[in-house]
């Protein structure tokens, strides 16, 4: 729906922004990390 649509343009923009931004190396890979669990299973879906 457009809420979860919202949810992962959001979601991508802070992880976008959290890369971009100045970060060490350790705080990135637990942003990414953080997002790519969030969000493994919607993509395992929209993969098959």
């Amino acid at each position: 729906g457009i809420f979860s649509e919202a949810a992962h343009n959001l979601a991508f923009e802070t992880l976008e922004h959290a890369i971009r931004a100045d970060h060490i190396d350790s705080d990135r890979c637990l942003i990414k990390s953080i997002y790519y669990n969030l969000f493994s299973g919607e993509y395992s879906n929209k993969k098959t």
